[in-house]
């Protein structure tokens, strides 16, 4: 039974710098749509749920007593929310206020969508594209359009068609997620549809500044996973050793850089032992 028309999920882990301003920014929408807010805090140890408590008559909290990952947590609240669609949404974002509106209002108007998605600018205004450069242009163009892979940092779909999908898969513990979104809702012949009117500011995007050696050995990890369950066993043992050529590379190039050199070596070993169901960064809880 549906009680709101949507339902807005956001994990945080450690995101004290950020959901504040993404919070006031939800809350600010101007919609015409019901909606309720879940947050997932994943063990957080800076001062997130402090800052939270200040919400707390205004969303729902899950805290978490160890880092479940992003696809178990949000797995989480897409069990307990009850809206006829889900809004997923990064804790490092800020939305415009017709943002969820204009989605919205779009989705609603097109037959059979798998999902929808705004576009996302970096903190400086500029245009913040997903992807590999070759598909950068799809993005460029300020136009409606149909695309084959969107950005996971904010997106809105059906809760029907995330149950079809079977809620995101545990396996990918941080990053890759809307990759194998994507694959699915292709696969199954669901339109993604990006639409550049709504935009959402994405501070996650600048990457490297925000990223710890655990999320990039994790994103290697969520790759090679994807390669088998996507493509089968050989196009799986053809991924593992193009990336064994690119990692010594990549070796070579960090060698003066001590954290970047281990997280590359482990990856490396990671892709040598195919252990890709069990990598010590969610033990170590590095993310």
């Amino acid at each position: 039974m549906f009680l709101v028309d949507i339902s807005v999920v956001i994990v945080n882990f450690n995101g004290a710098k950020f959901i504040e301003a993404c919070l006031d920014s939800l809350f600010a929408s101007e919609l015409s749509y019901t909606y309720d807010v879940w947050m997932v805090d994943n063990a957080s140890t800076d001062n997130s749920l402090e800052i939270l408590s200040g919400y707390k008559d205004c969303l729902n909290l899950i805290v978490n007593t160890e880092n479940t990952g992003f696809s178990y947590a949000n797995n989480q609240a897409i069990r307990a929310c009850s809206g006829r669609y889900l809004f997923i949404l990064n804790n490092d974002t800020v939305l415009e206020k017709n943002t969820i509106q204009l989605l919205m209002h779009e989705h609603e108007r097109t037959p059979n969508l798998g999902v929808i998605c705004p576009k996302l600018l970096n903190a400086d205004g500029s245009l913040q594209c997903p992807g590999s450069s070759f598909g950068h242009w799809r993005f460029k163009q300020n136009r409606v359009r149909f695309v084959p892979f969107i950005a996971g940092a904010a997106f809105l779909m059906r809760k029907s068609v995330m149950d079809e999908m079977g809620g995101m898969d545990e396996n990918l513990f941080f990053y890759n997620d809307d990759i194998d979104m994507c694959r699915f809702l292709r696969h199954r012949g669901y339109p993604i549809l990006y639409f550049p009117e709504a935009k959402v500011v994405h501070f996650g995007g600048l990457s490297t500044q925000y990223r710890k050696v655990g999320s990039l050995i994790e994103g290697y990890r969520g790759g090679i996973y994807l390669a088998y369950k996507h493509y089968g066993f050989i196009a799986g043992v053809l991924y593992r050793v193009v990336l064994c050529l690119d990692l010594f590379v990549r070796l070579l190039l960090s060698f003066g850089n001590r954290d970047m050199f281990g997280g590359y070596l482990q990856v490396l070993w990671i892709n040598v032992t195919n252990d890709i169901y069990l990598s010590r960064i969610k033990k170590e809880n590095r993310l």
